[in-house]
C-alpha cells in the first residue's frame, strides 16, 4: 500500500470517527433540549450549536461516502458492460466530480478567508464560525483526494490489463 493510499484512508477513517462523535454530541444535544422543553426550560444556542456541528458530520461524510463508494450510481445501466468500459466511464465521472468539488471547495475557501476578515460569529452564542469553515474546506480537499485515489486505482487496474 502506497503512502498517499495509506494518508488517505487514515485520514477518512480519523474524519469519519470525528463526524460520528459529532453526530452523537447533535443526538444528546437535542434529546436534552427535548427534555428540558418539557420541563419548560431551553437550552439556549442549541440550533446554533447543531448548525455548526453538523458541517463537520457532513464534511467527513463526503470522503467516507466516496471512499467506500456508497454514492447513488448506475450499476444496472452499467453492469452489462465490460470491465474496461464500466472502469473508463467511472473515470470520466470521477473527473467531473472532482472539478465538481474543486470548484465548491476554492469557492469555500475564498468565502472562509472573507468571512474570517470579518470575523463571523453565531448570534446568540457569539462562537465563530471560522474553524468550522475550516474544517468543511478540509472535508471538500479530502473527498478530492479520495476521487484521485479512486481513480488512481482503477487506472491500475485498466493498466494491469
Amino acid at each position: 500500500m502506497s503512502l498517499f493510499e495509506r494518508l488517505v484512508k487514515c485520514t477518512v477513517g480519523y474524519g469519519t470517527n470525528a463526524g460520528a462523535a459529532f453526530l452523537v454530541a447533535i443526538m444528546l444535544m437535542i434529546c436534552a433540549n427535548v427534555i428540558f422543553r418539557i420541563f419548560g426550560g431551553v437550552i439556549p444556542g442549541t440550533y446554533e450549536l447543531v448548525e455548526i456541528m453538523v458541517v463537520i458530520v457532513a464534511g467527513f461524510a463526503l470522503s467516507d461516502t466516496e471512499i467506500h463508494h456508497r454514492q447513488t450510481n448506475v450499476d444496472m445501466v452499467t453492469i452489462h458492460l465490460p470491465k474496461k468500459i464500466r472502469l473508463w466511464l467511472e473515470n470520466v465521472c470521477n473527473l467531473i466530480s472532482w472539478v465538481y468539488w474543486v470548484v465548491i471547495g476554492w469557492a469555500s475557501a475564498g468565502i472562509t478567508i472573507d468571512k474570517a476578515a470579518k470575523g463571523e460569529a453565531t448570534e446568540l452564542l457569539k462562537i465563530s464560525v471560522i474553524p468550522f469553515r475550516v474544517v468543511w474546506v478540509v472535508g471538500l480537499i479530502l473527498i478530492c483526494l479520495v476521487i484521485i485515489y479512486n481513480t488512481s486505482k482503477n487506472c491500475k487496474e485498466l493498466g494491469g490489463k
